[in-house]
């Protein structure tokens, strides 16, 4: 069952980037040069942003490598540990753009980070949480109980405002305010890019090979 859900989007600092980007290529931009941020650990998606901005798809990532690689050798983007580092750089103005999930955007302008977030005309690539019931669940009434309990309008509003997410259903308690906010509109919506898991299971192991060998050399 989905609860929440959100999208790898463009970050970026406003004071230093007054228009706003629109495409993930915008990272490819030599305007930035040193100041392209990306984070290590989701090597992944900025594998997706970059098949994506040059013609790939979801399901091939081909044209994301030679792409990648000209970004290194373009922009010289910055690269961070962790999402913790990262908004420590957009603090600083070390950086003024980057990928990142929508609900870090979020979380960090609430923090007073100086950043904004745009949606790419590519689609962002979509994230989503939820909760099931394994095959062999012991106590089936339960566990029921549970997901019908969370999926209440109470429960969700507070999902949604604790992890500054969007939430899957329409009657969650939050503020106009902040589903203006947390919430793509409905082309967005229907612009995600979803993983496709059986060919990202196969292909993993040479994509993270790949970015520690050759991107990050």
């Amino acid at each position: 069952m989905p609860a929440a859900y959100g999208g790898v989007v463009l970050l970026y600092n406003p004071a230093r980037i007054p228009q706003p980007p629109t495409s993930f290529a915008d990272l490819w931009n030599p305007k930035y040069a040193g100041r392209v941020g990306i984070i290590d650990q989701l090597y992944f998606n900025y594998i997706y942003a970059a098949a994506l901005a040059h013609g790939g798809s979801m399901s091939d990532v081909s044209k994301a490598f030679p792409a990648l690689m000209e970004m290194k050798k373009q922009v010289q983007p910055r690269l961070y540990p962790s999402h913790q580092a990262l908004a420590a750089a957009f603090k600083a103005e070390e950086i003024w753009i980057s990928a990142n999930y929508s609900a870090r955007a979020i979380q960090w302008e609430k923090e007073g980070l100086p950043l904004r977030w745009s949606y790419p005309k590519e689609g962002a690539v979509a994230i989503s949480f939820g909760a099931g019931i394994p095959k062999r669940a012991r106590n089936l009434d339960g566990a029921y109980a549970y997901l019908e309990a969370m999926l209440q309008p109470k429960a969700m509003g507070a999902i949604s405002l604790a992890t500054s997410y969007a939430v899957a259903t329409d009657n969650a308690d939050v503020p106009l305010e902040d589903r203006k906010r947390l919430e793509f509109t409905a082309d967005q919506i229907a612009k995600l890019n979803f993983v496709d898991y059986p060919y990202a299971a196969k292909s993993d192991a040479q994509w993270i090979e790949w970015w520690n060998k050759e991107f990050k050399a």
